[in-house]
């Protein structure tokens, strides 16, 4: 049976170009299907940037998600 999961992320980057090319790494990564054919990510979609958010030394973890 396939889940589908929404994972929000928080990436220091100056575009979103820069943001979604990231994102692809980070799941290609994870996906490893010629490498790993047991993978359990079996595809992915990018749908863009859902919001920016400040941030500097006074960011808590987890504040951008609340």
């Amino acid at each position: 049976m396939a889940k589908i999961v929404t994972v929000r992320l928080m990436l220091d980057v100056e575009t979103e170009n820069e943001a979604l090319d990231a994102i692809n790494e980070i799941l290609r990564e994870e996906q490893c299907s010629s490498f790993s054919p047991d993978s359990p990510l079996l595809d992915y979609q990018v749908d863009g940037i859902v919001a920016e958010v400040p941030y500097d030394e006074s960011y808590q973890q987890g504040d951008a998600f609340v």
